[in-house]
């Protein structure tokens, strides 16, 4: 019931007679294909050899994380790191078992603590959007897809990209890669293509702490203004 009461599933009754003339009830079960929040977690998680404590930690991590990344990042820090506290009250677990699961998460290579950052490194955390949108949806996938396929590359590890940074890239680069290549045009490709442009300007290595603030730098790309961070409560039981 709980996933019908979060509108995950609805659930169709039906009745009908058996050989015997006996009334049989039988209840069906609809996934919801397109709910307002989700994420995809190949086969292979569930059948790796991680304990399961782990294998809940990162899927309770991955609950919180950004829509479309594997990261999640405290809104207030402490001493400029991870704020435990707010963590603790977020996915309501103690600070003493986030402290051990991100101990072992860590030493697993299945995480990562950079700044006030946890980014989930496992590869079964897929990032999608929707591939049969509107070529604004399309645009913001490949845009997206790009920059993940940089960090695989240089083994970097993907950062958080904003509503606010892909429109800043898409006033720059609008044009479809497809499209371009389509045009068989090289000038073309040098002066539109974002996936092109991007590789070209990364062609060395990454920084550490590669983010959407130096991809905006390679590119001379104005940052897109700040605004007024808007707090969500989530409650979990």
């Amino acid at each position: 019931m709980r996933l019908h009461n979060q509108k995950l599933i609805t659930i169709e009754r039906k009745k009908y007679k058996n050989e015997n003339s006996e009334t049989i009830r039988k209840n069906y079960y609809h996934f919801n294909l397109n709910p307002e929040n989700y994420f995809f977690v190949l086969n292979n998680f569930l059948k790796s050899n991680l304990e399961r404590e782990i294998k809940g930690f990162l899927l309770i991590l991955k609950a919180i994380c950004f829509n479309n990344t594997n990261t999640y990042s405290s809104t207030r820090r402490i001493k400029g790191g991870l704020n435990k506290s707010e963590l603790s009250r977020l996915i309501g677990m103690n600070i003493k078992t986030i402290e051990k699961y991100l101990d072992i998460s860590e030493k697993l290579d299945e995480i990562e603590i950079i700044d006030n950052q946890i980014v989930i490194k496992n590869n079964c955390f897929p990032l999608r959007v929707k591939e049969h949108g509107s070529k604004l949806e399309n645009r913001k996938t490949e845009i997206i897809n790009t920059i993940q396929e940089i960090c695989n590359k240089y083994n970097a590890i993907m950062p958080l990209v904003s509503g606010e940074v892909l429109d800043r890239i898409l006033l720059y680069y609008p044009l479809l890669e497809d499209s371009i290549e389509r045009t068989n045009d090289n000038n073309l490709i040098k002066q539109c293509s974002f996936r092109y442009i991007l590789n070209e300007r990364l062609k060395k290595s990454l920084p550490k702490q590669f983010n959407t603030e130096y991809i905006l730098k390679v590119l001379n790309i104005s940052k897109p203004e700040k605004k007024e961070i808007t707090n969500y409560k989530f409650i979990l039981d």
